[in-house]
């Protein structure tokens, strides 16, 4: 098990929703509310653990040019972070949610990250980590320019080779990475499972099957499957949870915060069922939020009888 957790967010966010009451491609739409987050997929886990009652801590990258609004945010949820400041900004995204209740997302580019500054960043992991400690490193999100998908596995695996456990939620990799870096956690959504498959469309006998043979390789293999809930596997166990019908303000952050949900119950020693229950309630939880919104306790904890546990094996 773990006793320390450490998320890892190569490229973060600052995540602007807006808010608009008509649309109109002729016309300039003045915004009718906003709302703007701390972002990036190992911040959101970071930020969701805290929330939870649960110790993390945010290590990675800041561009300098806008890291003043970026470091309020976390300091307003009181988050534990250490970052290295790098030349160039904070990529800036916008979620733009229609008078329907759709969302139209776009992702800017962030900066660039060159290897010494990668050495830097494995340097300080390092650093975290004392002598006794169990540590979970947390993976998660896209990459920066200039960093490759092979600088940054070389990353995991360098940390992965001194004993260290990590959790991957990346659509980045292949099944043969995964094979190599053997995580302890993975946390693929359907279209990324899909992905690591190389098939489109996968049915549910398949989905089963593919989480199966990933389980070879990684102890807990968690796959998001929207409204379908949230299958797991490992362990040789088959789990399946279903989730209750719900109204949808906003899906973005909700993988993340299913991710977090694991850890947490994992960390308390749970059984696994519960886990992913608990796990299931989390990202429900979430998607009741608007933007990227961080659930409280309370409300996972209002969620989990309407999760129905299901152990296909």
């Amino acid at each position: 098990m773990f006793n320390k957790i450490i998320t890892i967010t190569l490229n973060p966010s600052l995540d602007t929703t807006l808010w608009v009451d008509r649309f109109d491609l002729k016309e300039p739409v003045s915004a009718i509310r906003e709302q703007i987050y701390p972002g990036g997929k190992s911040i959101n886990v970071t930020r969701v653990l805290t929330a939870l009652g649960i110790k993390s801590k945010a290590l990675g990258f800041v561009g300098e040019q806008n890291i003043t609004t970026f470091i309020q945010l976390l300091d307003q949820e009181e988050i534990s972070y250490h970052f290295i400041s790098v030349k160039g900004t904070i990529r800036e995204n916008f979620s733009i949610v229609m008078p329907n209740g759709e969302l139209f997302k776009v992702n800017r580019a962030g900066f660039s990250v060159e290897q010494s500054v990668l050495d830097s960043l494995q340097s300080n992991i390092e650093s975290e980590i004392k002598d006794g400690d169990q540590v979970l490193l947390v993976f998660a999100g896209s990459l920066p320019k200039n960093v490759s998908k092979e600088q940054y596995k070389t990353l995991i695996q360098n940390l992965s080779d001194e004993g260290i456990q990590i959790a991957i939620d990346t659509d980045i990799f292949t099944e043969q990475d995964i094979k190599e870096l053997k995580p302890y956690i993975m946390k693929p959504n359907e279209v990324e499972l899909s992905h690591l498959a190389k098939t489109e469309n996968m049915n549910e006998k398949a989905t089963c099957e593919y989480a199966k043979k990933l389980s070879q390789y990684a102890t807990h293999v968690l796959v998001s499957r929207g409204d379908e809930g949230l299958l797991y596997a490992g362990n040789n166990e088959l789990i399946q949870c279903s989730v209750p019908e719900v109204e949808v303000k906003s899906t973005v952050g909700a993988g993340d915060t299913t991710l977090a949900g694991f850890i947490k119950a994992l960390k308390e020693e749970l059984p696994i069922a519960n886990c992913v229950q608990f796990a299931a309630a989390c990202g429900t939880a979430s998607v009741l939020l608007e933007g990227t919104g961080v659930i409280s306790l309370e409300a996972a904890n209002e969620m989990i009888n309407d999760i129905r546990v299901t152990k296909l094996s």
